[in-house]
């Protein structure tokens, strides 16, 4: 990049899995600096990204669990399959615990290659507003959906799985959720054996 005396505005080229945070200079590496931005030509830009996904390996199933994600407005799946460049590329089969915690996403449509959805997944999505589940999905664990008193959830299958835990979709503990009450709450908004 040739050094102006102002630059509007720079966008890197990014990979698959990075969002640009800002950019930083060599004048300061914790700062981020905003555009137009006014330069000397001894000045560096570096760009800051962050993963959109990071991913850990299950040996026992030779696949990946997706244990976190920035969740942005425009994440509306997740990928299917991914290499982390020691195993090979294998399907991605599970959602790691609060994975999407607090996230902005809206929209989540789970790919079929996903058989597990881990605790706290998806809790305190205030912005969520649809959640679809296909029937590869074999086992939720308890909390997964928790405190997404809006959400819509659309469930390819026809009824709750026995393998899913009874607690997967809570709105509100009336305590801790090691102790179950009559006061606690759960998202009503299910559509069962939805076809897209």
């Amino acid at each position: 990049m040739e050094y102006n005396t102002s630059i509007p505005s720079y966008s890197p080229t990014l990979g698959a899995n990075k969002i640009l945070k800002g950019w930083r200079t060599s004048l300061s590496s914790t700062t981020v600096v905003s555009f137009p931005y006014s330069v000397r030509s001894d000045v560096q830009f570096y760009s800051y990204t962050i993963d959109k996904y990071e991913y850990a390996y299950l040996p026992l199933t030779g696949t990946y669990s997706l244990t976190k994600c920035v969740g942005t407005v425009d994440i509306t799946t997740i990928p299917t399959t991914y290499d982390d460049g020691t195993h090979g590329a294998k399907n991605v089969t599970e959602i790691g615990t609060e994975a999407f915690k607090g996230t902005a996403i809206t929209s989540m449509i789970i790919p079929s290659t996903i058989t597990k959805i881990s605790e706290r997944t998806f809790a305190e999505c205030a912005s969520l507003g649809t959640l679809y589940i296909p029937t590869s999905v074999t086992s939720i664990l308890e909390g997964a959906i928790y405190g997404d008193s809006s959400l819509s959830i659309y469930c390819q299958v026809a009824s709750k799985p026995s393998t899913w835990n009874d607690y997967w979709n809570v709105v509100h503990y009336f305590s801790e959720a090691t102790y179950h009450s009559s006061a606690d709450t759960f998202n009503k908004n299910i559509v069962w054996g939805y076809t897209h």
